[in-house]
């Protein structure tokens, strides 16, 4: 066995801040039908993250920037073929 694999094999270490804990107890002293609205709210959230991020990449500064320079391309050449013609 290699060092590496040892390395890889060692469990990760997570660790948790005091608002875990307190969110933890708080769970544990629920209702099942508290935990499962709950559940239901957590997962609405983490979708509405999802969505926000997915927004924010497709609509990453760079690409916002090569599509104003393709539009302005685009106007421009418009605008010197109908100065040709006239």
């Amino acid at each position: 066995m290699t060092a590496s694999a040892e390395i890889s094999d060692a469990p990760k270490i997570m660790k948790f801040n005091t608002d875990y804990s307190h969110l933890s107890n708080l769970i544990i002293k629920m209702t099942q039908e508290q935990q499962s609205l709950l559940l239901k709210k957590a997962h609405q959230i983490i979708n509405e993250d999802n969505n926000g991020t997915s927004l924010h990449t497709t609509l990453n500064k760079n690409w916002i920037f090569i599509l104003g320079f393709l539009i302005g391309w685009g106007f421009t050449s418009l605008l010197l073929i109908i100065l040709a013609i006239s």
